[in-house]
């Protein structure tokens, strides 16, 4: 079974990354197939990459995240094709060739999107991500490859439960930072940080509490914090673990926040922080509790 998972596990992870490349470039998913709205999109495509079009300037934070959206791609595709023994050159080309299409392909359906805009520029800044993620991959499987899988093995063995805590660290922060509409202009990073909120419990004068929303929320790290302590237990004492767990809780948390800043349909606030430790602090204490008695 391990070398099943190992064998296919490039395969597994390049199939979930093209799942979520159609949910990245095509969300909210509110399509129009009117003629008028196609015809509108047609005529707002910038047919020549990275010049100006209708007085609308570059949109250099567009050209960085574009390229970085495809070099997990590359990246992926390009491992998966080297575990099947295809030559070096021989990869670069499908990468890059199947980056364009596939590109193509998100960009045309774009043309549908009330929300999207069609972009030449796009086309060429995937296909040069997924052309670096492509090299970097090459650089990973000389180097790194064969360490890294000895290494998740070797804490398999030793305490499987941090693997598990790290893909759960992993699931709350995609929860979290959904609906992934990334965004690193300026404007945006700048209004996320003038509205950040400071004040616990409530925002612009009105009470912040949604027993819904922050109940799940402190659901998610009860099952946190409980996994941190029962997985670091082994190498600190009871009293030592307490303090380390709600101190890696309050990080994690912290992490959330600020990564919001980037995502401009969430409003960073301390509310959600303190209510994340809180849930850490729950967890923890039930670990502490349940291994006490033992």
């Amino acid at each position: 079974m391990n070398q099943i998972l190992k064998k296919n596990f490039p395969l597994i992870l390049f199939v979930i990354f093209v799942i979520y490349l159609f949910y990245a470039t095509l969300y909210p998913f509110n399509f129009s197939f009117q003629e008028d709205n196609i015809l509108y999109n047609l005529n707002r495509i910038n047919i020549i990459p990275f010049s100006c079009w209708g007085g609308r300037e570059i949109s250099w934070s567009d050209v960085v995240s574009n390229l970085l959206l495809f070099i997990p791609y590359g990246f992926l595709l390009n491992w998966e094709l080297q575990n099947r023994n295809i030559g070096k050159l021989k990869s670069k080309l499908i990468c890059i060739i199947s980056a364009f299409l596939l590109s193509s392909t998100l960009e045309f359906l774009q043309l549908f999107s009330l929300r999207r805009r069609t972009g030449i520029t796009d086309i060429v800044n995937n296909t040069i991500g997924s052309w670096i993620g492509c090299v970097l991959s090459n650089d990973f499987l000389v180097s790194f490859k064969d360490k890294l899988f000895h290494q998740i093995n070797l804490l398999r063995r030793e305490n499987p439960l941090l693997v598990y805590l790290g893909l759960y660290s992993l699931l709350i922060m995609l929860v979290f930072i959904y609906p992934f509409d990334i965004s690193i202009a300026r404007e945006n990073i700048y209004y996320a940080i003038k509205n950040f909120n400071l004040t616990p419990f409530y925002y612009r004068g009105h009470l912040n509490i949604s027993f819904s929303e922050n109940g799940i929320n402190i659901i998610l790290f009860i099952i946190f914090g409980f996994l941190v302590y029962v997985s670091l237990r082994k190498y600190y004492s009871k009293i030592l673990t307490l303090f380390i767990t709600i101190f890696i809780g309050f990080c994690l948390a912290t992490l959330i926040e600020f990564t919001q800043i980037i995502i401009p349909t969430r409003v960073p606030d301390i509310t959600d922080i303190i209510f994340y430790v809180m849930g850490t602090l729950l967890g923890d204490l039930l670990a502490f509790i349940t291994l006490y008695k033992k």
